[in-house]
């Protein structure tokens, strides 16, 4: 979760030659160097997505986007590269199919990416019609597409006049694997979670709930102060928990409990994790959802 997305930015806003070359350098100062360059790039993506996801939700309101199906949107002046991350967030935010695209280097064409939900084969359903698209490839969950500018509209409407989605689609719902006491929990079960990777689509992370959890504290932490901690309690027993982008969460306990969170009792979902620190691993809990 560090090097990795730092890799990852370099193929979006520049090219990919720069992470093969700083794992391949044997000299220790020309890879600082190199990882210095991959930091600010992914510093670079982050603020180009914060930004284009701004811009995104002002078209999806304005033009009531919401309202639809499949969520289409064509944002101007954004990094080709970032379509994907920000049809990600859109989805995640209305838990709608999403597709988000952008002018590309062709005059009059738009590329992008798209982004679905469980109940919405997006592959299957775009490439029924193909035809109105220059390009376009994916799988049940993601697509890569360019159209003409042109026929947006027209892609937009044949899209959506096909849904077959129903109102209980657009529900999230998270199915458990087992309801497992976090005071049961332990290191050597979260080693055991840790064979099982890696996860995907096809073998994804198991999931965990329990009911009554004691909230002994609270905070929110990271540079954008956008991380939950918290220590749950369960027969005498603290565990950590962590969310990340959890902003919404907190504003949730918040409202729920009048801003005096500590004290009460959550219901959650969640993954054991492992927290290495120092040298020392630690059990935590890494939070899905809370009620």
């Amino acid at each position: 979760f560090i090097i990795g997305p730092c890799m990852n930015a370099t193929g979006r806003l520049s090219t990919a030659k720069l992470a093969i070359d700083m794992l391949m350098e044997d000299d220790i100062e020309k890879i600082r160097t190199y990882a210095k360059k991959l930091v600010s790039l992914n510093t670079e993506r982050k603020e180009l997505t914060n930004i284009g996801l701004e811009k995104t939700l002002e078209i999806i309101k304005d033009k009531k986007y919401y309202n639809d199906d499949i969520i289409i949107v064509d944002v101007e002046n954004i990094e080709e590269s970032i379509c994907g991350i920000i049809a990600g967030r859109i989805k995640e935010k209305f838990n709608k199919p999403t597709i988000i695209m952008t002018q590309s280097s062709q005059n009059g064409i738009l590329k992008g990416s798209g982004r679905s939900i469980e109940a919405y084969n997006i592959y299957k359903e775009v490439f029924e019609i193909k035809d109105i698209l220059e390009s376009f490839g994916g799988h049940p969950m993601a697509c890569g597409l360019s159209i003409r500018s042109d026929k947006v509209e027209d892609f937009r409407q044949k899209l959506n006049d096909k849904s077959k989605l129903k109102k209980d689609d657009f529900v999230n719902i998270i199915n458990i694997d087992a309801q497992i006491p976090i005071d049961k929990l332990s290191l050597e079960f979260a080693e055991s979670l840790q064979r099982l990777e890696p996860f995907g689509k096809d073998n994804p992370k198991a999931k965990f709930a329990d009911k009554n959890l004691f909230i002994k504290n609270i905070n929110m932490i990271g540079k954008n102060n956008n991380t939950m901690k918290m220590i749950l309690n369960k027969n005498g027993r603290d565990i950590e928990a962590i969310k990340f982008n959890a902003q919404k969460d907190y504003k949730y306990l918040s409202d729920k409990f009048k801003a005096n969170i500590i004290g009460n009792k959550i219901d959650a979902v969640f993954y054991p994790d492992i927290n290495e620190f120092n040298g020392r691993r630690n059990l935590q809990v890494k939070l899905i959802d809370i009620r």
